[in-house]
């Protein structure tokens, strides 16, 4: 079924940020580093501490991951 469904997709797909400028084209052997889908827990840098992520670390974590030229996507939850 898996092979079917991959016959019947496109074969590529083009990413745009907010802006309207072409930021991954994901075609071919095209490989994208995508973080932040996994934050089960995180790192407190305050305490050091592991937890629970709240909003304000989903903040603090697009912000970063705007300002690195090399991060063209983050995973959202």
């Amino acid at each position: 079924m898996s092979r079917e469904c991959l016959k019947n997709c496109a074969s590529f797909h083009q990413v745009f940020d907010r802006s309207g400028q072409l930021t991954m084209n994901l075609e071919g052997d095209a490989v994208h580093f995508d973080p932040g889908s996994g934050a089960l827990t995180i790192l407190d840098p305050l305490t050091l501490e592991a937890r629970k992520p709240v909003t304000r670390d989903l903040i603090r974590f697009a912000i970063l991951t705007d300002a690195l030229p090399n991060i063209a996507a983050r995973a959202r939850r």
